[in-house]
């Protein structure tokens, strides 16, 4: 299972941007880690991602890092109580990382969703679409109502103004779902515990996210120096490369088999 707290930390690694360390007294805002070099107020703003403890799996802002004592302060989280953690580190927002996932997740396009919340109607040739939900590629209906579930396709209908309209009802008992195959984009994440599906490969969701976290850096910078340009393309690479070998999975419309 893929997280947001997985993509931004691997979006981080292959950034260039992350270094990593074990740290002492962990508590509810601080954690010291007398092992660092950088330079008073290096991580301020930044991101600090906590690899395992009573905080793994958090991704938080950093307020304060001082150099000489090793401290760096946080943004308050109830549950840190521990002697040491496997942290890492990065001076990059965890805002940044954020937008660059979900405009990751844009990018790679639309997966196939199923939905069966549409039950049959008698005498009905009209059905509402689930909010949220349209784009339908397929629809099946239910022939049993226990497992195993038989189906039966839905051959002839149309979809338009939030609903589904078909050239006579359906046959089966009231009741019986409908199974709606519909193509949509990825919700967007924000907590680090939000599952990405899986329909979403996490190594080409990486680097895609690692290229338009690059791509808004250098926006804003201005900064077009070699290392950020090779970073750059070589994420770009990547993203193509991994885009052919890990397709995000969709259907194309079902033939109308019948004209009404």
């Amino acid at each position: 299972m893929t997280t947001l707290f997985n993509a931004m930390y691997e979006t981080a690694l292959l950034s260039g941007v992350l270094v990593s360390g074990t740290g002492t007294n962990l508590g509810q805002t601080t954690i010291t880690d007398t092992k660092r070099v950088e330079v008073d107020d290096y991580f301020n703003n930044g991101t600090i991602f906590f690899l395992s403890g009573s905080l793994s799996g958090k991704a938080v802002r950093v307020r304060d890092y001082t150099q000489a004592s090793g401290l760096i302060t946080f943004d308050i989280q109830q549950t840190g109580s521990d002697s040491s953690a496997l942290y890492a580190l990065t001076n990059q927002s965890r805002d940044a990382l954020v937008q660059a996932v979900n405009a990751a997740l844009t990018y790679m396009g639309e997966y196939t969703a199923i939905d069966e919340t549409l039950t049959i109607t008698q005498n009905t040739t009209e059905y509402t679409l689930p909010a949220g939900i349209s784009n339908v590629k397929r629809i099946e209906m239910y022939i049993t109502d226990s497992q195993p579930y038989g189906f039966s396709p839905v051959l002839t209908w149309r979809e338009f103004g939030g609903k589904i309209y078909l050239p006579y009802a359906l046959d089966n008992n009231a009741g019986y779902k409908i199974r709606l195959y519909y193509n949509t984009f990825h919700p967007a994440v924000n907590a680090d515990s939000d599952v990405i599906s899986d329909n979403y490969n996490l190594k080409r969701l990486a680097w895609t996210s690692t290229y338009m976290f690059m791509l808004n850096r250098m926006q804003y910078s201005g900064n077009t120096d070699e290392r950020e340009m090779w970073l750059l393309s070589n994420a770009q690479t990547q993203a193509t490369r991994l885009a052919n070998a890990f397709p995000v999975h969709h259907i194309e419309r079902d033939p109308i088999l019948a004209r009404w």
